[in-house]
């Protein structure tokens, strides 16, 4: 058992039909210059065992990336971190509460 407070985000981006063209920000990349592995630290924590699920969902537009876990049960939360978070959004499908990650909007000028 123990507490999941983060995430650890990165993408491989398939550029063709040739792997060798691909490009990965994971951590097995050795020739990483700017697309680093992200960290995205959860508004509250979760107590969790081994073997549990937890179903991500991402979605994004022309302006919002967001990205957060499906549904949350309740079983699993602590009182650590900002409970008032936990809402029912898109990202929400079934019983539980949604639990956002992390929403980025693009800055325009």
């Amino acid at each position: 058992s123990g507490v999941l407070n983060a995430l650890l985000l990165y993408f491989t981006l398939h550029l063709d039909d040739d792997p060798r063209n691909d490009f990965t920000s994971g951590p097995d990349n050795e020739r990483l210059v700017a697309w680093d592995q992200s960290v995205r630290y959860l508004p509250v924590e979760l107590k969790v065992q081994r073997g549990d699920v937890l179903s991500l969902a991402a979605s994004h537009d022309s302006s919002t990336t967001r990205i957060g876990f499906k549904q949350v049960d309740p079983s699993h939360l602590t009182d650590i971190g900002h409970l008032e978070l936990l809402h029912t959004t898109p990202l929400s499908h079934g019983a539980g509460s949604a639990l956002p990650v992390e929403e980025n909007k693009k800055h325009r000028n």
